[in-house]
């Protein structure tokens, strides 16, 4: 049930937002197109805005959302985790905006709690790119937990 296609999206939010820079809803709308259609580690210009747009007005629900799918593509799965469980749980619930708090809660390796908002996301029209955040997410989980860092010998047991 998809319902367009993010990249042509992108190119208008990207012309929207040029016309009127000082637009939240398009500054975040670009910004959101532009983590789903190119979604990087780095911290770049769309993660930039997102930090900016929610800080502006953390009440809003939508930029906390963008913001946590900022986080969470840049590693910071904690950051976005705390940035998500300050929206209500209503907000939480909205089912056009579960797939984000579902892939938050991957990142983390929370099964159930990504079960639970992927669930949430069901029957919604959505873009190709949401998709494809929800397999990555799904790819990520089903791999296996890699083993932690091994400490070095302290130094007193060398001198033993």
């Amino acid at each position: 049930m998809q319902r367009g296609d993010g990249k042509k999206m992108l190119d208008v939010m990207k012309v929207l937002k040029n016309s009127a820079p000082t637009s939240r809803t398009y500054r975040h709308d670009w910004a959101l197109l532009s983590l789903l259609v190119s979604p990087l580690s780095e911290w770049d210009a769309p993660k930039v805005t997102a930090k900016e747009i929610y800080l502006a007005d953390p009440a809003n629900p939508n930029y906390a959302a963008t913001y946590a799918l900022a986080l969470a593509e840049a590693g910071k799965a904690e950051e976005a985790r705390t940035v998500v469980e300050k929206l209500s749980a209503a907000d939480r619930e909205f089912p056009p905006r579960a797939p984000y708090v579902a892939y938050v809660y991957a990142q983390l390796r929370r099964q159930a709690d990504f079960d639970h908002y992927a669930a949430r996301w069901a029957g919604v029209p959505r873009l190709r790119e949401e998709q494809q955040l929800i397999d990555r997410a799904k790819e990520f989980l089903a791999r296996p937990v890699p083993p932690p860092p091994v400490k070095p010998a302290a130094k007193a047991a060398k001198k033993a």
